[in-house]
């Protein structure tokens, strides 16, 4: 192996400059992180979980019929991910956040169908007031929706299921 140089101080110092130098990055990465509380999130909100939509009617919200209902558990500065599906297949994201205690309010991008680009500007707001009872279920009401969501357990079946490093039988679903 060549050396760029042979002279001796040069190469004195050149051999701790590079491990000198990664462990200053590492050591700042890890104290903006730190201080930026990166993946630090909140406390999930109580309606956290995945619905369906329950009860012979299901109600209309926006121009189609509601039939699932996600909301995040992931939730930084008191707002979270939520995802509706409606009965034509097509699926609407946003944000939510709890209020007062039972008071949800929902900010939602257009209504994703068929092939079209990632929209980030919010086009429509809902504010709903909602109630669970023992078994889980969310009464949500306001704004022309009043409806009940029932917990899907077959939607939650892969995050209920616990970590391990060791192998086991796969699911294949």
């Amino acid at each position: 192996m060549s050396q760029i140089s042979t002279h001796r101080i040069f190469v004195a110092i050149t051999r701790w400059t590079g491990p000198l130098l990664a462990i200053a990055m590492l050591g700042s990465g890890a104290v903006l992180g730190n201080m930026s509380d990166w993946a630090r999130f909140d406390e999930p909100s109580e309606i956290a979980g995945i619905y369906t939509v329950s009860g012979g009617s299901r109600p209309n919200f926006g121009d189609s019929r509601l039939t699932q209902a996600a909301f995040g558990q992931l939730t930084k500065a008191g707002t979270a991910a939520v995802g509706l599906r409606y009965e034509d297949g097509s699926l609407q994201r946003g944000t939510y956040s709890v209020a007062d205690g039972n008071e949800v309010t929902m900010k939602l991008y257009p209504q994703q169908k068929g092939s079209q680009g990632l929209d980030r500007d919010y086009e429509d707001e809902a504010t709903l007031t909602y109630s669970t009872d023992e078994s889980g279920n969310v009464r949500l009401t306001g704004q022309g929706l009043e409806t009940t969501l029932t917990p899907d357990p077959e939607r939650r079946y892969l995050f209920d299921r616990d970590f391990s490093w060791e192998p086991r039988v796969p699911i294949n679903r």
